[in-house]
């Protein structure tokens, strides 16, 4: 693997290699991973699939795994390490098999219990988790965003690498979305939902299809950034900002063609912040060429979204007048079962019911008058999901890892006096962690192996040792952060 002589690269760093050269070095990993993004967009909903994105995801853990010095990492971001640590912990406690008599005196335990009775005579012994099987399952999901995630910590050179297959995958995404619009109802799609009939894409959700391409903005522009910064180090002609312009209309009209009214509306700040990106803090380069691409992207994100409303207007029934024509709350279901699930945490406080097991609680606590034909397999929360899941414990995890996040993602924006300090590609990351855990409040995008993975990439570029370029002499110097 080639890595490139920072603080957080471990062995020969032979230095910045072209884009063409890196690419066609990595031409095998590229290829593996949007294979695995592509496979990883249907969550539970292809278990087949899902499998052998997993299968793929393990298959690029295993050899950065046998030789990471994981001590160094540790100490390099500790915060992170205890959290993850933690997580990983609490997945094994809610596996060990427990004594009857303790379990079933926990909350929410009393009916499983009472279900033993009446099959065997007695109170089994059984784990924490409600349904150990999903909570294994949970574990194993994790393995293609633990597989990203360690091989961005053990390589900048992967970084380049990751965002580039990134932006294919959502390319033929994209692709795949504009068959999708104009076939015939549910041709072109890949999995069989109540979203078939709307684009979208390599994914089973409109949702997460439109997430997607909101976070494909930032990760663009920071990169775009990325390159000009370092063609100025190097006294090099400034490229100019064709890969941010052109995924900015791209990812603007994949987002708006799904409909999705939390995908449409993250969209705003996730350009807003992608400008900021790309023109704030520039170390070279033309500064009016930049404000003509800056003011260029802009515009054209204006016109296709003026576009778009025009289009809903004029076609109604379609996936844009979706975003103009649904109520936000009168009808959605979503807003009436969060109340069963806010009485589900509190009846569970505070074991919670295992990771996975929300399928299974629900089905015991939902209201007679919301049965269906159709179960609810998420929350269409995260926030309370993983809360009912994890119970006290998940709230601790995830008030620590906003204080986590806040600490690595604020000095990424560092300016002023002292612009040399902005790091693109810290911004572009703090920036999707920030809109997946956003969209995370209206449903599961990280219940996808493919939105895990970029969020796990992006967490590994928050939790390296900060990159500090020098003012005078426009070098990279590494620097704990």
């Amino acid at each position: 693997m080639v890595t490139e002589r920072h603080s957080t690269s471990f062995g020969p760093t032979p230095g910045h290699q072209p884009l063409s050269a890196l690419l066609a070095r990595h031409t095998t990993l590229i290829a593996a991973i949007v294979v695995m993004l592509a496979l990883g967009g249907g969550s539970a909903q292809a278990p087949a699939e899902q499998m052998a994105a997993e299968l793929i995801g393990l298959g690029l853990l295993i050899a950065p795994a046998l030789r990471a010095p994981f001590g160094k990492l540790l100490a390099q971001d500790v915060l992170f390490g205890v959290l993850a640590l933690a997580l990983v912990v609490l997945f094994a406690l809610q596996l060990v098999p427990l004594p009857a008599t303790l379990w079933s005196g926990w909350p929410g335990r009393a009916l499983f219990a009472q279900g033993d009775r009446l099959m065997v005579g007695h109170v089994l012994a059984r784990p924490w988790s409600l349904d150990p099987d999903e909570t294994a399952a949970a574990a194993v999901f994790l393995i293609p965003a633990a597989a990203i995630w360690l091989r961005m910590r053990l390589s900048d050179s992967f970084t380049e690498v990751w965002v580039m297959a990134w932006l294919a995958f959502l390319a033929g995404s994209l692709a795949l979305a504009l068959a999708q619009v104009t076939a015939d109802y549910g041709q072109w799609h890949l999995y069989a939902n109540a979203h078939s009939g709307l684009p979208t894409g390599l994914f089973a959700n409109r949702n997460h299809q439109a997430i997607a391409m909101a976070c494909a903005i930032p990760l663009a522009a920071g990169l775009n950034r990325k390159w000009q910064d370092r063609a100025a180090d190097q006294r090099q002609p400034t490229p100019g900002g064709w890969l941010f312009g052109v995924t900015a209309g791209a990812g603007t009209i994949g987002a708006l063609l799904t409909g999705s009214r939390a995908g449409c509306a993250l969209l705003v700040p996730a350009v807003l912040a992608a400008l900021v990106i790309f023109y704030n803090g520039r170390a070279g380069g033309d500064p009016r060429k930049t404000r003509l691409i800056v003011l260029g992207t802009l515009a054209a994100v204006v016109l296709v979204a003026l576009g778009g409303i025009v289009l809903a207007r004029l076609q109604p029934g379609g996936a844009l007048g979706l975003v103009l024509s649904r109520s936000y709350t009168d009808d959605d279901e979503r807003y009436i079962f969060w109340p069963v699930v806010i009485r589900m945490i509190a009846r569970y406080a505070p074991w919670g019911t295992g990771f996975g097991a929300f399928r299974r609680a629900f089905e015991v606590d939902e209201p007679t008058d919301q049965l269906a034909p159709l179960y609810l397999n998420h929350a269409h929360n995260d926030w309370l999901e993983f809360t009912l899941e994890a119970g006290l414990a998940g709230i601790v995890l995830a008030a620590g890892f906003l204080v986590w996040l806040a600490m690595r993602w604020a000095p990424a924006w560092r300016a002023g006096a002292d612009r040399s300090r902005a790091d693109p590609l810290r911004q572009a990351a703090g920036t999707v962690v920030a809109l997946l855990l956003v969209h995370s409040s209206f449903d599961y995008p990280l219940r996808t192996v493919a939105l895990s993975a970029c969020f796990a990439a992006c967490l590994a570029l928050l939790s390296r040792p900060a990159e500090r370029r020098s003012p005078r002499s426009g070098g990279r110097h590494g620097h704990r952060a």
